[in-house]
């Protein structure tokens, strides 16, 4: 289409494009399919209009579709063409002025910008000794070498992009983002052959997973990686012990904690490591052990200092563990200078001296990425902390942005501490199907699940999880939690209680409507494109 002559803009991360210069109005008015499916979404759905959004709506808009959609039959072409005439006169929408800006520009195409194709490797010379091959080589090499920047550029955009979330991704992710990264301006060609450049010279590398192909990472996140656990290692046998293993288990010998717990606390206490994990299942009483490992710490005169990726985790482990807690973003950002190196000598004594009794304590590791993992490292390398405790679940939650260093850290030799007796489930079957889950027996887990799994039509998965905690008593209703897969399902399952809790009376009084504002969830390299960025009307107070 670019070659013909006709500008295109972005309409959807995954390169989706529509043609500039035509306005939503006239798009809307000739896309009477589109129209169609939402009149029958509306019709089919408890929702009305608002019925397609989310993973059902976009299931009964597929179907919808299929519904609507009206046999093949032979029309009168030039009758039809009258008729988009019309239709386009009444919107004010000239296409032969569109179409005339694309034809001049697509002249000018072809004179400035030959294609790749056109490129001699033995052009013929006149008398003056400047080449007169066809297309003229010069213009023609030129062209090709200006195809060459445009791969690097959306090749370098996409490693960007999708580097920042995942440490490995694969081949056809990346070609995909390479070719969004700006519709028409690359090839698939062009794309590929950059690809296999940087693998080649090492900037790019096969990456390995079980059961998955043609995976990538880069040689930042190979190194990062690596430093991490270099870090981790660099530390062992250069931590300070709180207290010896013997005199940890007779402060612990009549208390409540379990084995695993147990363990945990003379870990954290007696190791000689200056890192060390707790790996802790759901449910198996880590802030329980937490907080008895704080009251040992602090009467050996240590101070205990909390970080956790969230600021929801920070409370939870100051509440309940009654460690004085921070997110761990905040702690990095307040000591970047230590983590990049940029530490004076006389900073690095004040500091030192500041942290030679700390026990730092990481909640939720598992949700750290490599990046936060290795500046953690950095930083108590540098100022000699004596202590640091990554505790948290290699088997949940990873982290948003790239890496794994809390699985990663444990197969690079951590000492860790395993807490997998659960403690949260007193139901025995309840119980037993977490064990059975953790374990990797799904089978058995949902044996044991048995009258507790409820299968529900796919389309209305909000409206049922709703009526079941609808259908609770007050009082069961503050011992039930609801949880959701998606963003979206949680909102429909919220828009559904609420309006049943207003209409019942149990939420009442004045309603008072405020805007907030709603990430959209862009990586770096996305926020780099100007044409994300969108002018709203600003709304009145």
């Amino acid at each position: 289409m670019m070659k013909l002559g006709y500008e295109v803009e972005k309409t959807h991360a995954d390169g989706r494009f529509e043609i500039a210069g035509v306005s939503r109005r006239v798009i809307e008015a000739f896309s009477t399919r589109r129209a169609e499916i939402e009149v029958a979404v509306a019709e089919r759905s408890p929702d009305g209009a608002n019925g397609a959004n989310g993973a059902a709506g976009q299931r009964l808009a597929e179907r919808a579709a299929l519904m609507t959609r009206a046999a093949k039959r032979d029309m009168d072409r030039e009758g039809l063409q009258e008729m988009w005439r019309e239709q386009a006169a009444e919107l004010g929408f000239i296409a032969k002025s569109l179409v005339g800006g694309a034809i001049s520009r697509a002249a000018v195409h072809d004179r400035q910008m030959p294609e790749r194709e056109t490129v001699s490797s033995e052009p013929e010379s006149n008398s003056s000794g400047i080449s007169t091959g066809p297309g003229n080589s010069m213009e023609s090499v030129h062209s090709a070498a200006t195809a060459d920047n445009q791969d690097k550029r959306a090749v370098e955009w996409a490693v960007g992009h999708l580097s920042e979330r995942e440490a490995v991704f694969g081949r056809a992710e990346l070609f995909a983002a390479a070719l969004a990264w700006n519709p028409g301006r690359v090839s698939i060609e062009g794309i590929e052959r950059e690809v296999e450049s940087r693998v080649a010279v090492g900037t790019l590398h096969p990456a390995r997973l079980p059961g998955l192909d043609g995976l990538l990472t880069t040689n930042r996140a190979v190194a990062d990686e690596r430093e991490t656990i270099a870090l981790m290692r660099a530390g062992q046998g250069r931590g300070a012990v709180a207290m010896r293993g013997r005199a940890v288990d007779k402060a612990l010998r009549n208390g409540p904690l379990t084995a695993g717990q147990k363990d945990a606390v003379r870990l954290i206490l007696s190791a000689d490591d200056r890192t060390v994990g707790v790996q802790g299942y759901a449910g198996s009483g880590k802030t329980t052990m937490l907080n008895r490992a704080r009251s040992l710490l602090e009467k050996k005169g240590y101070e205990v200092r909390g970080l956790a990726p969230s600021a929801s985790a920070a409370r939870t482990l100051e509440g309940e563990a009654g460690i004085s807690s921070e997110t761990l973003q905040r702690f990095l950002a307040r000591y970047d200078g230590v983590a990049e190196g940029r530490l004076t000598a006389k900073g690095e004594r004040e500091l030192r001296a500041m942290f030679r009794k700390t026990a730092l304590v990481v909640d939720e590791g598992s949700l750290a990425s490599t990046i936060q993992a290795r500046d953690l490292l950095r930083i108590a390398d540098a100022l000699r902390i004596p202590r640091v405790v990554l505790v948290g679940d290699r088997k949940q939650l990873d982290a948003v942005d790239a890496g794994k260093p809390f699985f990663q850290l444990q197969e690079g030799g951590m000492r860790t501490a395993v807490m997998d007796e659960i403690l949260r489930q007193r139901d025995p079957d309840l119980k037993a199907a977490v064990e059975a889950s953790l374990s990797g027996d799904i089978r058995k887990a949902f044996e044991k699940l048995g009258e507790n799994i409820a299968e529900v039509n796919s389309d209305n998965l909000a409206g049922a999880a709703a009526a079941r905690w609808l259908a609770l008593s007050p009082e069961e209703r503050k011992n039930a939690g609801l949880m959701a897969p998606s963003h979206e399902l949680r909102q429909d399952i919220n828009n559904i209680v609420r309006e049943r809790l207003v209409r019942d009376g149990v939420v009442h009084g004045p309603a008072l409507t405020s805007e907030r504002l709603v990430s959209r969830g862009y990586t770096n390299a996305e926020k780099s494109l100007a044409r994300i960025f969108r002018k709203e009307t600003a709304r009145s107070p």
